[in-house]
């Protein structure tokens, strides 16, 4: 019995100590996805000209498609598998751009 408890603690710890701690990988990966579009994001949101808010739109999505596509790879490494406190705080530290779009559309809600 002693054993089994020890075998069962023993294995809690390595899972505590091997789990979780990829935030900083995570958050590098995720505002590598999303650079582009939070810049391009922002020069249309700061554009007065319409010209360049069209020209925006079309690089918006192309921009869109390798962010989703790029995301999607994100999704299999890390969805699920960080803590999302301390990704949030991980990407705000990266990227305050990302960060803020982010959270206006919302991707940080459990």
């Amino acid at each position: 019995m002693k054993k089994g408890l020890l075998l069962i603690v023993l294995a809690g710890i390595f899972l505590v100590s091997c789990g979780g701690g990829q935030e900083k990988e995570a958050a590098e990966a995720f505002c590598d996805c999303y650079t582009d579009m939070a810049e391009a994001n922002e020069v249309a949101a700061n554009s007065t000209n319409t010209d360049t808010i069209f020209e925006y739109a079309e690089e918006m999505k192309e921009v869109g498609l390798k962010a989703s596509k790029c995301r999607k790879g994100w999704d299999e490494k890390y969805n699920g598998k960080v803590d999302l406190k301390l990704f949030q705080e991980e990407v705000k530290k990266k990227n305050n751009g990302v960060y803020s779009m982010a959270v206006k559309d919302g991707v940080f809600k459990e």
